[in-house]
């Protein structure tokens, strides 16, 4: 008998777990999804804070979007509206986590090496081969995650960052002929083939357990719909997730979730100029990360770090040239090829950096009126990972050339405004081995309290490791998909 599921979202996460459930009989595939390709298909393109543009408008982000029942109060944290999810605004830079930064994962919760390489295998790399090698390999092997630095004083190491690209093999020459990942190609491909169906301009709103199939409710048209399913997957982001959680818990009065990030820190270089390869030129030609630096320092309290390293980009020239005076701004424009920022983040660093607060208020007509809040938390600027970061730019001085601008550190955190320091957020609805609380996991992605329903994105992390979050998504997606078709397989659901 066929199975059916819907898939909630279209970004990383629930990519993966369309690899994971797509292609066999036994299943049939529905994504709901809001689904925006354009700017007009939303109202407001108010900027969102330190948020990257796409197609010229902040439309991406649901931050703005005012056509349904929920009220969300934030500055900038937020889900995506748009086809493809956050891969259209994303960095491209990618790693796979070491297990050493998901040492409070479920041992059962983490992705295998056949996670990572089902979405490798459908992402081109712009790589070479360097000395970040001798950790994270090309294609990872169980050896490779499982790699501890535990018992070694220190080592920094450095090499291109690891960007993922789509392939545009008509361009006529090599800088533009890579631009970013976008997972909306992918999508497509599977939907022009009928291996799912797609339904876009859908706000679901809850999930309801009926005897043994799990009810969607969802709006689409201003229209309430609902359908049944044997199992639903939720990767709508960790603010729409959670939400969406929340909605079909029931629950009454105000609930707080908490919302966790790696602690992290930005600094401010000037580097020697000298000729760029072509790959260094699509890098930034797309404004996109330029160098990995890896970091081990047993000298500070939380010892591993990542950093990613990149000249300022259009967003930060206009943040400049509004709060700079009108003569420093050509200055800054001359400087943008030799001037970089740093944006480091611990692996074990991480803390409750915001808050997630949801009341909803029903009026006895059905409609639901949802107000959620999210306030983020300010941290302060973290010396020991500075001195860190900085000695090992020294120590890769041949490769690097970089010097730091003094007060870098502050400037930086004053121009972009940014307490999280980056996009990487999650853990609202934990994996647990043994959940003790409702809207926390189970190892297998299956929320405590609703059962049929699954998480496929960082809302389920338990914690948010310091390198790349893309590829951890996306892996954990299609691993709660591989487990689902494994139960599926052995008769227990």
């Amino acid at each position: 008998m066929t199975k059916t599921v819907a898939i909630v979202g279209s970004g990383f996460a629930s990519w993966g777990a369309a690899i994971a459930l797509a292609g066999r009989d036994q299943v049939a595939i529905k994504i709901f999804d809001i689904g925006l390709t354009k700017a007009e298909d939303e109202k407001s393109s108010t900027p969102v804070l330190n948020a990257k543009q796409y197609k010229g408008s902040f439309f991406t982000y649901g931050i703005n979007d005012t056509r349904f029942p929920i009220n969300l109060q934030s500055e900038r944290i937020c889900s995506s509206h748009a086809f493809g999810g956050h891969s259209t605004v994303f960095s491209g830079a990618i790693l796979y986590p070491l297990d050493c930064e998901l040492n409070d994962w479920p041992e059962e919760s983490l992705p295998c090496a056949e996670d990572y390489s089902a979405i490798l295998d459908k992402m081109p790399l712009l790589s070479k081969h360097d000395e970040l090698d001798s950790i994270f390999k090309m294609t990872p092997e169980k050896s490779n995650l499982s790699w501890d630095p535990a018992g070694s004083a220190g080592f920094s190491l450095s090499g291109m960052s690891r960007i993922a690209v789509t392939d545009n093999l008509s361009s006529r020459t090599a800088e533009t002929r890579f631009a970013p990942f976008c997972i909306c190609e992918q999508f497509e491909k599977m939907i022009s083939t009928n291996t799912l169906r797609y339904m876009n301009e859908c706000y679901v709103l809850q999930t309801d357990r009926i005897d043994d199939h799990v009810d969607l409710s969802y709006l689409k048209n201003s229209t309430m719909h609902r359908e049944s399913f044997d199992a639903v997957f939720i990767g709508a982001g960790c603010v729409n997730t959670t939400t969406i959680v929340d909605r079909s818990l029931g629950l009454s009065g105000v609930r707080h979730y908490s919302i966790r990030a790696p602690r992290s820190t930005i600094q401010a270089f000037f580097r020697v100029p000298w000729k760029t390869s072509i790959a260094t030129r699509i890098r930034q030609r797309n404004e996109l990360p330029e160098i990995f630096l890896e970091v081990y320092d047993s000298k500070i309290r939380y010892p591993r770090s990542h950093t990613q390293i990149s000249t300022i980009n259009k967003q930060i020239i206009e943040a400049l040239d509004h709060r700079l005076p009108s003569l420093l701004r050509p200055l800054i424009r001359a400087l943008r090829r030799t001037m970089y920022f740093a944006l480091s983040a611990h692996s074990d660093g991480n803390c409750d950096m915001a808050l997630l607060s949801s009341s909803i208020d029903n009026d006895g007509t059905g409609e639901i009126k949802q107000e959620i809040s999210i306030t983020e938390y300010a941290t302060e600027r973290n010396p020991d990972l500075i001195k860190s970061v900085r000695r090992a730019v020294f120590k890769h001085w041949r490769t690097l050339r970089m010097i730091p601008i003094p007060f870098g550190d502050v400037l930086a955190d004053y121009f972009r405004r940014n307490r999280l320091g980056g996009w990487h957020f999650g853990g609202s609805l934990p994996m647990r081995s043994e959940p003790t609380e409702d809207a926390e996991c189970w190892p297998s992605g299956e929320v405590k309290g609703l059962e049929g329903v699954f998480i496929l994105d960082s809302a389920a992390f338990p914690s948010i490791p310091s390198s790349t979050v893309a590829l951890l998504s996306a892996a954990h997606g299609h691993r709660v998909g591989r487990s689902w078709i494994s139960r599926l397989q052995r008769g227990e659901d």
